[in-house]
This record gives C-alpha cells, structure tokens and sequence, in this order.
C-alpha cells in the first residue's frame, strides 16, 4: 500500500497517510525502531497527513473523504466533508490552505478553510491550473507569500493577508545572530516571552522563557532550518 507522506510524530514514531482505495487506506503511526505499524484511523483514499504549531492541531484528508483534524494525531474528528481536497498548509498566522484536485468548478484550487465558521475563501484570481498537488509558505511574517504547485507550474500568492491579525507583531525589531549558527544563538529586541523552536516538520523540539538579550544553547540540534516563535504578554511573532 502506497504511503502519500510522511510527518515526524513522537520520538521515533512518525504519522504516515496511506491508501490507495482498499479497506486498508488510514493514518498509521510507523516505528522506526521496532519498524512496525499501528492503525491511528482508518481513512479511505487518504493523501495526506500535516501538523499545524499555530494551533497545535494535526490534519489528515483524503481525495473523497474530507478533511479531519486531531489534538493528539490519535484521536481523529470530521473537520468537513467533501470531495477532491489533495493538500493542505499553514502560514505563520495559523492560516490553513485547502488545494483541491479535479474538482467542480464551485470547490477548486486554492482556498483558505475557515476552522471557526467551517466555510472556505477562494484565492484563484489568475490561477491558470486549478489543480494543486503542493504547497510551499515562505514563513517570514513581514513577507507572507503561497507557491502552489499545480499540474502546470508553480504560481505565488503574496496579497492574500491585507493585515496581521490582532496579536501578530512583525517583529523587526527582533534579531536572531548568528544565522546560519551551530553552538549558540543571540537573541535581542525582545524581554519576557516564552520561545517556542520548530523543526522544517514543524514538530515542537524545545521552549524556554527569553530574558532581555537572550543566548540560546542549539549545539545539539541537527543541521537544518528552524523556527522560532515568540510569545508575551502583548503579542505573538514567528521567524526562522
């Protein structure tokens, strides 16, 4: 059975959507130490399988089942059903983007899924291909821009947020050095907030409270890119 992709999970478990429309198709959580498989939900047809750190949620979909969500990546409830949604992502504003494949005219490309009101905001002004296979979201907030990668090329979408929402701060005045960097990393322009730090998976690796001009020990982390999101009193910031 096909595995669609893959998401690290809890330690040496990842998340894998599988399925390739047998009674076997679901979420699956892998061990790679024990290189064995348990069923997390069953899910016919299903394509995909994403976390989301802006709202600590997990998201699964399939091409003819809908979209579910899921706190804990075990316990899995319907978010909406529909067909043909081939994708999803997220933005640094905990934005979740649905991309729909070969659906009707009235569901296709590329759409924001309100989670609140259960309801969906098109963005396919002069999108030639309505068909979506991936997303890639640059996850600066000072420079929000979608690329979509659809049947016949990737196309961008930079004006979808005419404003941060209430709580969101630029953070221009925040400076992360050095960067690249491989034993430690200062901090300035920021006092009193939790730091959260995020893999390219966007798993959770580490939280720590951020004094005024702040060095942090990253000398055990593996090579790669991470975010950094920030968090007080008065706002919330994300930077890599």
């Amino acid at each position: 059975m096909p595995a669609h992709n893959a998401i690290s999970y809890t330690g040496d478990t990842v998340l894998l959507a599988m399925g390739n429309g047998s009674y076997s198709d679901g979420i699956y959580k892998f061990n790679t130490s024990t290189q064995t498989y348990t069923v997390s939900e069953w899910l016919p047809f299903c394509t995909f399988v994403r976390y989301c750190p802006g709202n600590s949620t997990y998201y699964a979909g399939s091409r003819y089942n809908g979209l579910l969500s899921s706190p804990d990546g075990h316990t899995w409830t319907m978010e909406y059903f529909i067909d043909n949604m081939n994708v999803v992502g997220f933005d640094v504003t905990g934005n979740l983007f649905t991309g729909f494949h070969g659906a009707l005219p009235t569901f296709e490309g590329v759409a924001i899924y309100g989670t609140t009101a259960n309801d969906f905001t098109f963005l396919n002004n002069n999108l030639p291909s309505k068909n979506i296979n991936r997303y890639r979201i640059n996850i600066i907030l000072s420079s929000i821009t979608i690329f979509a990668c659809t049947d016949t090329g990737v196309y961008f979408c930079n004006n979808y947020l005419t404003s941060a929402p209430e709580g969101y701060y630029s953070g221009q005045n925040i400076h992360i050095f050095p960067n690249p960097a491989s034993d430690f990393i200062q901090i300035t322009g920021i006092d009193n907030a939790w730091v959260d730090i995020f893999n390219i998976n966007g798993q959770k690796i580490k939280t720590i409270y951020l004094p005024l001009s702040s060095a942090i020990d990253i000398s055990a982390f593996a090579p790669g890119v991470y975010a950094l999101s920030f968090t007080s009193t008065q706002f919330i910031c994300r930077k890599n």
